[in-house]
């Protein structure tokens, strides 16, 4: 039977599960960006979760800097 735990991805701060190792109990299969700190508690639709190694940060999401970031930036033929 396989043991699973939860982790929380560093980048998203959504959940995930990672599992034990068969071949050696107490060692868990961890992918690089998840952490064993639960994050605070936010609005996936308004906020964004981060952790940086010590802490998790919780910022508002400014979709209008998000949208003008996704663009490509075009280089002026006068410059």
């Amino acid at each position: 039977m396989s043991n699973d735990k939860t982790v929380w991805n560093i980048n998203t701060g959504h959940p995930e599960t990672v599992h034990e190792s068969p071949l050696e109990p107490g060692v868990w299969h961890m992918p690089p960006d998840v952490c064993e700190v639960q994050p605070p508690s936010f609005d996936d639709a308004t906020q964004r979760c981060k952790y940086d190694g010590s802490k998790w940060t919780v910022t508002t999401i400014d979709h209008e800097k998000e949208y003008l970031d996704s663009l490509p930036v075009v280089p002026n033929p006068d410059d």
